[in-house]
């Protein structure tokens, strides 16, 4: 259709520009909702990571948990182990210490102790005294205070030398004992000996049993079973309180006499 009139071509130039600018309107405006999912977008996404770090984090302290609580059990499984072995090793365990780890710990105490006095000392004497005290009179008192940390660990060392950890017995022969005991520096070892090796100890030691090739060894009485009592012959090693008793003491005499004045009263 042609346009003559030009009252008609304004009216048609002033459509034509309404529809662009209506057309560049909505165009801008969808635009905009673009640029908006688009910055949406990137949030979500933080979301969704810290939303995962945060699963992350959960499943790691669960691990940590699970290793903290199953640590005990796996330790409690190597010495299963170890225990397997050494009765497959020596033979039958028939004896266990109630107070093992207890004087295990008390050495390793005295001999940290120990090295804090012997290299502490001079250090604190050095510090405290300055130029005060010469080099010499320095030396005798860090020998002074590091002699008496040496003394108490050797006294301790000498009271729990003779304490048996755990004793085995042969399977076959039920003579040969193997006995597990712990050095001045915390190793553990393994005494063998016989049951004909087993003798009397003469030593005024408080914490002895028997004695078997020179070495002393002691034994809880709570925690011995009444067979390994009877295997090992324990009785032969209790003290013989007869002895102590006044001459011309006898025992039925005066049970004797206590009747018969129950009777009398």
């Amino acid at each position: 259709m042609l346009i003559n009139n030009s009252s008609d071509f304004n009216v048609g130039v002033f459509l034509l520009q309404e529809h662009c600018s209506r057309g560049r309107f909505f165009g801008g405006v969808a635009f905009t909702q673009q640029q908006k999912q688009k910055q949406k977008q990137p949030k979500a996404t933080e979301v969704m990571t810290s939303s995962s770090k945060a699963v992350k984090t959960t499943r790691k302290s669960e691990t940590n948990r699970r290793r903290m609580s199953s640590s005990p059990s796996s330790s409690d499984n190597d010495d299963d182990d170890n225990t397997q072995l050494l009765n497959a090793k020596y033979g039958q365990n028939i004896y266990t210490g109630a107070f093992s780890k207890t004087v295990k710990r008390v050495k390793m105490l005295s001999l940290g102790s120990l090295g804090a006095t012997v290299f502490g000392c001079p250090l604190l004497i050095e510090l405290s005294s300055g130029a005060s005290l010469d080099m010499s009179s320095k030396i005798v008192l860090a020998g002074s205070m590091s002699s008496i940390g040496l003394f108490t660990t050797v006294m301790l060392q000498w009271f729990v030398n003779p304490y048996v950890r755990r004793l085995w017995v042969d399977s076959e022969t039920k003579t040969k004992v193997t006995a597990e005991k712990t050095s001045l520096l915390l190793q553990t070892y393994y005494a063998k000996f016989e049951l004909k090796d087993m003798g009397v100890c003469e030593s005024s030691h408080p914490l002895v049993t028997w004695e078997a090739n020179g070495e002393k060894f002691y034994v809880e009485p709570a925690s011995t079973s009444e067979e390994t009592y009877k295997l090992l012959e324990l009785q032969r090693f209790e003290p013989d309180t007869s002895k102590d008793a006044p001459m011309g003491y006898d025992d039925d005499e005066d049970d004797d006499d206590g009747r018969e004045k129950n009777k009398n009263t």
